[in-house]
């Protein structure tokens, strides 16, 4: 079999694909300390941040998995 590929136009869909992984990748990882700053963020409702934590810390790293995906 013979194809004719533009490898100029792939690699060029490709760059464009690890440019926005990275910004996704950086979007995941401000997620992720915000989420974690907020834990922090209730005073002296330790009840709450304990609450808060325990929901946080199963969905705390949902983001990069997704960004790692793409970049």
């Amino acid at each position: 079999m013979n194809y004719d590929i533009d490898v100029s136009a792939v690699q060029a869909v490709l760059m464009a694909v690890a440019v926005e992984g990275a910004a996704l990748n950086d979007c995941a990882n401000a997620a992720k300390q915000a989420g974690d700053d907020a834990v922090a963020s209730f005073g002296t409702a330790e009840e709450v941040a304990e609450a808060f934590a325990g929901f946080w810390k199963t969905r705390d790293d949902t983001a990069q998995r997704v960004s790692s995906l793409v970049f």
